[in-house]
């Protein structure tokens, strides 16, 4: 594939276009997205190349423990927490790429 080609794929990738199987998997594997299907996102290489870090770094999201320690430091510091609490705390913090039902379904989880 030529440098043209991968260029325009990663191009539709930042502008959250779909773009087929073959292409997420032969970009992946160059190390140039990450995530999985349909939520894949540019890479840190080519968010540092394109200047896109703090986009980089909102789409890859924290580490699940992360968002657990928060909703402990919540309990712990109040001695409970309400569903309506623990969403006010996360929801707004979870994966861009993620929809409000999925970001939902993953602190209901």
């Amino acid at each position: 594939m030529e440098n043209q080609e991968l260029i325009q794929l990663i191009d539709e990738r930042q502008k959250v276009m779909p773009i087929t199987d073959d292409a997420a998997k032969m970009l992946k594997k160059k190390g140039f997205i990450e995530g999985r299907k349909p939520n894949y996102f540019i890479s840190a290489q080519i968010a540092e190349a394109t200047n896109k870090k703090a986009e980089y770094i909102k789409n890859r999201g924290l580490k699940d423990d992360h968002y657990k320690k928060l909703i402990i430091d919540l309990i712990s510091q109040y001695g409970e927490a309400s569903k309506e609490d623990i969403d006010k705390l996360i929801l707004d913090i979870l994966h861009a790429v993620l929809d409000e039902q999925k970001k939902k379904n993953k602190v209901r989880n």
